[in-house]
């Protein structure tokens, strides 16, 4: 795979219907976690991992939101990255159509506090499409109060008291569509994990030695490790697209 793909990355990325629907059979959603990391394991450059993308990497990051139902993703990283409105080029938005899906996956994101900053790029009226759906929310009871209801682009769902329950969150997000992507970052990724909610992890390896002080892609305090099997590997111009099936526990 060169920088122009020279694979469909559509048909190299869905995700087996019967595997999906065994997760939906169990009260979940199919979640799959998508990932970018240097060499050396770093999961940003300068605080921030477009640093580590690349042509092909942004055509598969765009590839798997266009496969998801629900874009989900932690606060915090949302804050960092400056996430707005998803979306998507043409052509994808059409395979989407002609599948009878939404044009657009909803947005998910994770806060245990409710604070969303007024000017994040996903509640800019400006920036909101007549396509776009309001952002969910994935809160906790406190966090609710505080964020009242005071932008009609955002939906609030309680999730918790004091803190966020991660598998209440992903279990509501099954009553939204089957197939989630979450992009991270590394404490809602070992949330998920320590629970078994993710079916599937892409992680791109980018042809980066990045030192410094970056952090990994999965936050200090995840407990037994979690078996991992490679299902498939793509290289293009030196970077390495994986995807991996993980165990349930």
């Amino acid at each position: 795979m060169r920088d122009e793909p020279q694979v469909d990355l559509w048909s190299a990325y869905l995700p087996d219907p019967e595997v999906v629907a065994d997760a939906r059979h169990s009260g979940t959603p199919w979640v799959r976690v998508n990932m970018v990391a240097s060499v050396d394991g770093a999961m940003s450059l300068a605080g921030r991992s477009g640093g580590l993308s690349s042509p092909a990497d942004k055509a598969v990051f765009h590839t798997l939101r266009a496969l998801a139902d629900v874009v989900l993703v932690g606060a915090g990283t949302a804050r960092t990255e400056g996430y707005g409105p998803v979306r998507l080029a043409d052509d994808l938005v059409e395979r989407r159509r002609a599948a009878g899906r939404p044009p657009l996956p909803r947005l998910a994101v994770v806060s245990d506090s409710g604070v969303i900053p007024p000017d994040q790029p996903f509640t800019d009226p400006e920036r909101i499409g007549p396509d776009t759906s309001p952002v969910i929310v994935l809160t906790s009871a406190r966090g609710a109060e505080v964020l009242g209801s005071s932008n009609e682009h955002l939906e609030v769902v309680v999730a918790g008291d004091e803190h966020v329950d991660v598998v209440a969150a992903v279990r509501h997000l099954g009553t939204v569509g089957s197939v989630v992507v979450s992009e991270g970052g590394p404490t809602l990724n070992t949330a998920m994990l320590e629970h078994g909610l993710i079916r599937e992890l892409c992680l791109t390896i980018s042809a980066v030695i990045a030192g410094g002080d970056a952090g990994r892609i999965v936050a200090p305090g995840l407990g037994a490790p979690v078996e991992a099997e490679l299902t498939h590997l793509f290289e293009s111009d030196g970077s390495l697209f994986s995807r991996w099936g993980l165990e349930s526990r």
